[in-house]
């Protein structure tokens, strides 16, 4: 790899029973370390014209492959796998590899790739990051460059976005690699370990990011007492990598044991019961930059009275630190975190009971197997009236940030990076590569517009559906929450209009759902990026009416994920529309635009029209900016405190 040794991250001799570059992602890098890691993921700018002549290589290897029957095309494979186990990812063995994928793709799905799907596998093998628009065929791309790898012994992770679809893409891809001699598997939700292991055991394995990095833990904390559920670190491709490297990078995962307390379930109930009697203002303060309430001196004053008549002797509960700590949390719980827009509450199978499970504000998707920690999730699930479940203590715990850089080899895609490619490159030392587009884009984007209020804004959403479905054209709407889609469907309910919706109750169908957004006249109703992932192709009569109408209700924290949900509209060159419609009183514009802002916006809002376009632009482009720096801090804070949490446990990395 330009110039570099290209020996590659196999379990064995060179680097180990459980490949992984020990240090990685804390700042304190060992040198036996340092040589693999500049050879492995340090790579120049590699100019369009290369990529090019990659392509043209691959092309004359295909050509060369025509003449070969059954018997010696799979002699060349053999052949080829045991040169790339020894020489590598060099190019003339990539071009053939790739030309023996594609092949066998288009015998066994009947499917030809395109040069766009080669350079973005290409991109990956590179230890890169590629830019592929939506619609430009990733799931393949992704495809060509794990059985490429596959096939030189290294095992594979193809990071997807939920449990559905990884499952999905290992069926449906299971024929082509079965024909390469390769063995696939996917993590499924309620796997046993004897399954994971077997699955990890695979040359390529399907999973989400949130499995994936809780197997590692569990490995971690098993130390050598138990078989690994993993075979390292080697390889990981992450398909919406913005979401994953970026979006989730906040969010620790935390593997944990189970502690039941009755003691410590009685102290937040008594929590609850002080807080629900407190008034904003004058007992406690909401800031809302850091989501936490806080007592005020008067509020603090009124539950230490209180307090002594619970009647009870608990040490913890008398003392008044810990108590006003406690009744912040249960203020937290109360005011802050809101039902169907940072949870839902959802039944357990059938059985009568019911939990409270955490809703990704970036994806609109369920976090399976996401807790809040310290106690907030129990407040919340008394707060709803759920049976409280188990405290849990913390046995290890570990982000992104961290994780990924541990992989010898990583690459990802996504439609949406060059907004983030500086902190990719700073955090993960993956550089940003664009994938030249098939077709021209045929997206046409709206003068974005911002309502008075949340009502006249529904009022011309409902309006803008009505029209489109009267003329036949699909319409997406994407929205900030659960309950903002459950409002907007009450709407389309009461004036007779058909639709589906699709937020994080519907997680299990948002793929079918998605897959019927394109047909005449469907009205789809989404939660922020719920369905990403799955393409929305058009039906019958769709192109002549203009294609997908995508109309975002949300006020996203930057642009890059704008993009996200805009990218569904006009895929692979279909004709396409997008527009964007606010309101002043909800979301980021309430929340983070000054008080003085918001009147004088209010005031040049006339009744029942929006902003003028150019002062939306203006407003938006300002927010969104503010928010994108205030994102960035944050997560660069808390990867420096992780950071300094290793290095309080000792020189070594061992401690998560």
């Amino acid at each position: 790899m330009n110039g570099l040794p290209a020996r590659l991250p196999i379990p064995g001799p060179a680097y180990g029973v459980y490949p992984e570059r020990v240090g990685a992602g804390n700042g304190e890098q060992k040198l036996s370390a340092v040589w693999h890691a500049i050879a492995e993921r340090v790579s120049t700018p590699r100019p369009s014209h290369s990529r090019r002549r990659f392509v043209a290589a691959m092309h004359s290897a295909d050509a060369a492959l025509a003449v070969y029957g059954s018997g010696a095309f799979a002699q060349q494979l053999r052949e080829l796998r045991a040169q790339m186990g020894s020489r590598g990812f060099v190019e003339p063995l990539l071009a053939t590899a790739f030309a023996m994928v594609a092949r066998t793709t288009a015998s066994v799905l009947g499917l030809t790739l395109y040069d766009t799907q080669l350079i973005a596998a290409r991109i990956l093998l590179d230890n890169r990051l590629a830019e592929m628009a939506t619609g430009e065929g990733k799931t393949h791309a992704a495809m060509l460059a794990a059985a490429t790898a596959a096939l030189a012994g290294v095992p594979v992770h193809v990071v997807t976005a939920n449990a559905y679809l990884a499952a999905r893409d290992a069926d449906q891809l299971a024929p082509v690699y079965a024909a390469l001699g390769l063995r696939v598997a996917a993590i499924r939700q309620g796997d046993d370990d004897d399954a994971r292991r077997g699955a990890y055991r695979c040359d390529i394995v399907y999973c989400t990011a949130s499995n994936l990095i809780f197997d590692y833990l569990r490995d971690r904390t098993a130390g050598h007492r138990a078989q690994p559920l993993l075979r390292g670190l080697c390889m990981a491709i992450v398909d919406e990598a913005d979401s994953v490297l970026i979006d989730e990078a906040r969010t620790p995962f935390i593997l944990a044991r189970e502690r039941h307390d009755a003691a410590a379930e009685q102290r937040h109930r008594s929590a609850l019961a002080l807080a629900t009697g407190l008034r904003a203002g004058d007992h406690f303060r909401l800031d809302a930059s850091t989501r936490r309430a806080h007592l005020e001196p008067l509020g603090a004053q009124i539950c230490a009275g209180a307090a002594a008549g619970f009647g009870t002797s608990d040490a913890l509960w008398n003392n008044q630190r810990y108590r006003d700590e406690l009744i912040d949390l249960a203020l937290t719980a109360l005011h802050h975190y809101q039902r169907d827009v940072h949870y839902i509450v959802r039944e357990l199978d059938g059985q009568g009971k019911f939990e409270v499970a955490i809703v990704d504000t970036t994806t609109g998707r369920v976090a399976a197997g996401r807790r809040w920690a310290n106690g907030l999730h129990q407040l919340i699930e008394l707060k709803e009236r759920c049976q409280p479940s188990p405290l849990q203590d913390t046995s290890a715990q570990l982000t992104y940030q961290r994780f990924f850089p541990r992989y010898w080899r990583l690459g990802g895609m996504s439609g949406t990076l060059r907004e983030a490619r500086t902190e990719l490159r700073q955090v993960y030392g993956l550089a940003v590569e664009a994938v030249p587009l098939r077709v021209p884009c045929r997206r046409i984007h709206s003068a974005r517009q911002i309502f008075a209020n949340t009502d006249t804004r529904w009022d011309a959403v409902v309006t803008a559906i009505t029209r489109e479905q009267a003329a036949g054209r699909p319409v997406l709407v994407g929205t900030d929450s659960v309950a903002d889609a459950q409002l907007l469907s009450d709407r389309l309910h009461k004036i007779g209009i058909a639709h589906q919706r699709l937020d994080a109750r519907q997680d299990a169908e948002e793929a079918a759902c998605i897959a019927r957004a394109g047909t005449a006249g469907c009205v789809t109703v989404a939660t922020n990026m719920a369905g990403r992932g799955t393409d929305i192709r058009l039906g019958p009569g769709v192109l002549e009416r203009g294609g997908l109408r995508v109309i975002a209700c949300q006020q996203n924290a930057s642009a890059r994920i704008d993009r996200q949900l805009h990218g569904r509209a006009a895929r692979a060159g279909d004709p396409g529309a997008v527009s964007t419609m606010l309101a002043l009183d909800v979301g980021l514009l309430a929340q983070r635009v000054p008080r003085l802002g918001r009147r004088l916006l209010h005031h040049l809002a006339r009744p029942g029209t929006p902003l003028p376009a150019w002062l939306a632009t203006v407003v938006l482009g300002w927010l969104q900016t503010r928010e994108e720096q205030r994102t960035r801090r944050a997560r660069s804070q808390l990867l420096e405190a992780d950071r300094k949490m290793l290095r309080s446990l000792g020189f070594g990395a061992q401690g998560e």
